[in-house]
């Protein structure tokens, strides 16, 4: 039984996780709103994506610009509360639950990872935030 994904499978979901949360968010950032694409256009994670079971679970990910990204990276308490907010208590409860009880994701969860990020439904989660992530950091 193997504990981990090797690299090239884990860059491999990221960048289905990307793209599919660029086509469900219309290329918006979901911090400020603003249309992003190329090397702009990122993921960011609530929690580290260290951890496997949440790297692509969508409670844990956002699609952001680089400003945006960079400002919930550097500014926890207000990335906290943002997500708190995109989520309501009840979803960040729940991704609080998800990181505490970490699942060992092995090698032949891949395509049932894959699987889950193809089949993910606008309006899931998150709303475009009223103001501008990069600004709640300044």
């Amino acid at each position: 039984m193997t504990s981990a994904f090797s690299e090239a499978r884990c860059k491999r979901l990221d960048t289905l996780l990307r793209i599919r949360l660029r086509d469900l968010t219309h290329g918006r950032c979901e911090g400020c709103g603003r249309l992003v694409s190329g090397f702009s256009s990122q993921l960011s994670h609530g929690f580290t994506r260290k951890i496997k079971s949440l790297r692509w679970d969508r409670l844990n990910v956002l699609h952001l610009c680089a400003n945006c990204h960079w400002a919930y990276t550097n500014h926890p308490p207000a990335a906290e509360s943002f997500l708190r907010a995109q989520l309501g208590d009840p979803g960040y409860d729940e991704l609080v639950r998800r990181w505490q009880h970490k699942i060992n994701v092995r090698q032949l969860d891949y395509d049932l990872i894959a699987d889950y990020i193809r089949n993910l439904e606008p309006g899931q989660f998150p709303q475009v935030s009223p103001v501008p992530l990069w600004e709640l950091g300044t």
